[in-house]
């Protein structure tokens, strides 16, 4: 209290001792002392005025306070938002950088954040895609399918993986999309992350390597020779049916079985069981071994085989398995129920053997690929079909109407998808059902991943199969068309 008195009467004393010498100035420069008196009333006023700022100077200087604080906690604000838009900036650098489509949603679905490669993705720049949702980006039925995995992700509240084949600008492409939620301090889900990756080279690999797979199947199985291969642990990897014919198990048995249980053999000189280790390292693999064997069969008959083994390498050079290659060294010992592998009786799918070996009917074959056309006559006239070939779908259909109205009708065909330079099979198909709507017609492809393939039913076609072919799944396929 009494600093504040000392403070008014210095504010006063001071705005009199203003006026007062400012009265002394004007009485030294005009000569006149009547204008001093004059000047008592400024000076009065000066005093007053003092009184008043000495009164108001603690109001003042609160004043003055909170503008200071004021204008700190502002620059401390502009700092916390030039480090907020710092982050945001290397946020939006970094995702722009990564080679992958990103994108980031909010809990209602609406893209918050997108890099450029998802903006090529979706063909729409980032001034479309801000805010908007996927029904308004893709079409219904890849909006329908992302929002069902959007909200599988927010269900569990945790990160999920999925693999989706959708129709884009760029054309068909399969994605592995890793989904992700984001959480606030309080543990709700603000927002949804996801990165995708394009794998649809790496699809139509995997096809490509299931198709020579396939391809490689129909030659082995055609050998006049047996081949069994196994992994480094004794498991068989491949096993052809002259393989299953030696030995008496079948090609569904013997996949996946140890070697030995499978396989097992004497030296025909010495009578000593023949032990195959594929996993030996010091196995040299330009050497093959050659070794004359007896192989007993369940019915007590011997079979003399020339047998030989390769060691499989990998690219580095590590031995993967064995390759076993058997030769038939006297008559050939081929019971009917072993013939091309025939199911076992305890197998759901068995053929009967007459059925099998009986007359089936005729199929007509069309495929471009002389090779394949070939291939597949041979495999249906091991099942007991008639075969006719053409290379294109015009030739299909002038073999068909040949025989349409005859007492020995085509009972189905077996229709390549696609011909080069010529009529493929949607269209052949097409014309033939508008001749003979009874007509029994399946697709063949080496492609899996062809929208045809996935909705062969809308064109006509009543199955589907996968070339190179598997002799018991296209008999099994045109056993069901038939019936």
């Amino acid at each position: 209290m009494n600093k504040s008195v000392g403070f008014l009467a210095l504010h006063s004393l001071a705005g009199l001792a203003l006026f007062l010498l400012l009265a002394v100035l004007n009485l030294l420069v005009s000569g006149n002392p009547k204008t001093f008196g004059v000047l008592i009333i400024p000076a009065l006023i000066g005093l007053s005025i003092g009184l008043l700022v000495g009164l108001n100077r603690k109001k003042w200087l609160s004043k003055c306070a909170e503008l200071d604080d004021a204008a700190e906690e502002l620059a401390r604000q502009l700092v916390v938002v030039q480090q907020q838009k710092d982050h945001s900036d290397n946020l939006q650098r970094l995702v722009s950088n990564i080679p992958l489509p990103i994108y980031l949603k909010d809990k209602d679905h609406r893209y918050l954040l997108a890099n450029s490669h998802f903006e090529n993705l979706a063909g729409k720049q980032w001034f479309e895609l801000k805010g908007q949702t996927d029904y308004e980006i893709f079409p219904t039925p890849v909006a329908d399918l992302f929002r069902e995995q959007d909200q599988d992700v927010m269900g569990a509240g945790g990160p999920r993986t999925f693999e989706e084949t959708v129709p884009l600008q760029s054309g068909i492409v399969t994605f592995e999309t890793f989904k992700f939620p984001l959480v606030n301090n309080h543990g709700n889900i603000y927002a949804l992350g996801g990165v995708c990756t394009d794998i649809t080279q790496l699809k139509v690999a995997e096809d490509q390597l299931k198709a020579q797979k396939k391809r490689l199947d129909t030659v082995l199985n055609h050998l006049e020779v047996g081949v069994i291969t196994t992994d480094a642990t004794g498991q068989i990897t491949m096993f052809n049916h002259k393989a299953a014919e030696f030995t008496g198990h079948s090609k569904t048995s013997a996949i996946g079985s140890n070697l030995e249980k499978i396989y097992q053999v004497q030296d025909a000189r010495s009578g000593a069981a023949v032990h195959l280790d594929p996993g030996q390292e010091h196995q040299n693999p330009d050497t093959v071994s050659v070794q004359d064997v007896n192989l007993t069969q369940e019915d007590g008959r011997i079979l003399q085989l020339i047998q030989k083994t390769i060691p499989l390498l990998d690219g580095f050079g590590q031995h993967t398995g064995l390759l076993i290659v058997l030769n038939e060294k006297t008559g050939m010992i081929k019971p009917v129920d072993q013939f091309v592998d025939l199911p076992k009786a305890s197998d759901s799918n068995r053929f009967d053997s007459d059925e099998y070996l009986a007359p089936q009917g005729r199929i007509l074959v069309m495929d471009d690929d002389r090779l394949v056309r070939k291939t597949t006559q041979l495999m249906l006239g091991r099942g007991g079909y008639e075969v006719l070939t053409a290379q294109n779908g015009e030739e299909a259909i002038s073999i068909y109407l040949e025989h349409m109205n005859t007492n020995q009708p085509i009972n189905a065909i077996i229709m390549d998808l696609t011909v080069p330079g010529g009529m493929g099979g949607v269209e052949a198909t097409e014309k033939i059902m508008a001749l003979d709507p009874k007509a029994r017609i399946m697709v063949a492809s080496g492609y899996s991943n062809n929208p045809i393939m996935a909705n062969y039913l809308a064109y006509g076609f009543l199955a589907r199969v996968e070339k190179p072919f598997d002799l018991d799944e296209l008999l099994v396929t045109i056993k069901n068309i038939l019936e």
